[in-house]
C-alpha cells in the first residue's frame, strides 16, 4: 500500500487530475482541504487559514493527514492545498513523508485556470505560489511531474505509475 501527498502550486491541476487518477484506478484520493472543510465545519478553509495563521493551519493540516492515514487500507494520494505548506518549517514534517510534487512553467500555469481571480497578475501569481519556501519543498519531493506540457490525462497516466511502481 503506498500512500503519497500530493503537493503543488495553485492551478497546477492537482484536483483534474486526481479526478482521473480515481475513475482510472483503484487508488483512493482524498482532498485534505475538503476533508479539514468537513471536520471543523467551514465554509472557507482560506478564510479560516487567514484567522488562524499559517502555525496553527499547518498543525490542523498534519492532523488531518496523520488521520486519513491512520484509517487508510489501499492506495492513497492526499491532495493537499498550498495553504497548508506555507510555514516552511513544516517542510521537514512533508519532506518525511512520500511527497509527488506537480511543477510547471508559471506563465502556463497561471494562463489555465481562472488565476487573475485571485491574483491580479503574474508576478503576484509567482511571488505567492513559486516562494523559495515551496519551491524548496516541491524540489525536494520524492517525485516531480513537470505538468507544462501534458494533458490533465497524461498527468494522471503518469501519477498512477508512481504509485503503483
Amino acid at each position: 500500500m503506498a500512500i503519497s501527498l500530493l503537493v503543488g502550486p495553485s492551478g497546477v491541476g492537482k484536483t483534474t487530475a486526481c479526478g482521473i487518477v480515481a475513475k482510472e484506478s483503484s487508488i483512493k484520493v482524498i482532498d485534505l482541504d475538503e476533508f479539514l472543510r468537513q471536520k471543523i465545519g467551514v465554509k472557507s478553509l482560506s478564510a479560516h487559514l487567514a484567522e488562524v495563521g499559517d502555525e496553527q493551519f499547518f498543525t490542523l493540516s498534519k492532523e488531518g493527514i496523520e488521520e486519513i492515514e491512520k484509517d487508510a487500507s489501499s492506495d492513497l494520494i492526499i491532495v493537499v492545498g498550498a495553504g497548508s505548506i506555507n510555514l516552511p518549517v513544516s517542510h521537514s514534517w512533508y519532506q518525511s513523508k512520500n511527497l509527488l510534487a506537480l511543477v510547471g512553467d508559471p506563465q502556463v500555469i497561471y494562463e489555465r485556470g481562472n488565476r487573475q481571480k485571485h491574483h491580479p497578475s503574474i508576478s503576484g501569481f509567482i511571488k505567492t505560489e513559486f516562494n523559495e519556501a515551496r519551491r524548496c519543498l516541491y524540489k525536494n519531493a520524492g517525485s516531480m511531474i513537470d505538468v507544462t506540457f501534458k494533458t490533465p490525462e497524461a498527468v494522471a497516466d503518469e501519477i498512477i505509475r508512481i504509485i503503483k511502481g
